[in-house]
């Protein structure tokens, strides 16, 4: 999935600007990164913005940014939503900054997790407990994949992928630590797994 907005450029900063444009419904930002000369101060859509960053939830995600100049250029950007500026009360969008990716600079961002296939542990009547919904990635821009696929086919109850057994599976850097728990297969409610069991039946054995 893409997600896009569109800015318009804004001749003028200040607070007197600002205030100005929240009260058109506008949110203030600024646009800057290594292949601009200078900052671009620019306005969004606070409708726009709002559904862009509900959408988007807590992951960073690459974002294509038009830009419509007062001379009706238009130009495009692949950008991050860098930082966000909300009114400490009032909950009111107040500042947005965008920064500029360059097509050969790596980039950090989260992509979501998917598993597929139906698990060993499954069809014994466990259940899928997915830990991290989303892993922190780096790579160049044109690379970001949509999602990542972990394959849970072989997973038995009590079975789990951590980070450090999929490190190497991809062709991206996986920032997360080698052992958080991406995924596990948990007993049916009220049942122990056979590692369970034998951690209760030592602890009854020592306390004897």
């Amino acid at each position: 999935m893409e997600w896009e907005i569109v800015a318009e450029t804004r001749p003028a900063t200040g607070k007197g600007v600002a205030r100005k444009l929240r009260r058109a419904h506008r949110v203030p930002g600024i646009l800057y990164g290594p292949t601009l000369d200078q900052p671009l101060p620019l306005s969004v859509g606070v409708n726009q913005l709002k559904k862009l960053l509900t959408a988007m939830g807590d992951e960073t995600k690459v974002v294509n940014l038009l830009v419509k100049h007062e001379d009706e250029r238009e130009e495009k950007h692949q950008v991050l939503v860098k930082d966000i500026q909300v009114h400490p009360y009032k909950r009111r969008l107040l500042h947005v900054d965008f920064y500029v990716l360059s097509a050969d600079q790596d980039v950090d961002v989260d992509v979501p997790v998917d598993v597929v296939g139906e698990s060993v542990g499954v069809k014994k009547g466990g259940i899928v407990n997915i830990v991290l919904h989303s892993l922190a990635i780096r790579c160049l821009p044109g690379n970001i994949p949509e999602r990542i696929e972990l394959d849970i086919t072989h997973l038995d109850i009590g079975d789990a992928i951590h980070v450090e057994d999929v490190r190497n599976q991809f062709p991206f850097e996986i920032l997360n630590d080698d052992e958080e728990t991406i995924v596990t297969i948990t007993p049916p409610e009220g049942e122990e797994t056979i590692e369970e069991v034998e951690e209760t039946e030592e602890v009854e054995s020592t306390e004897e």
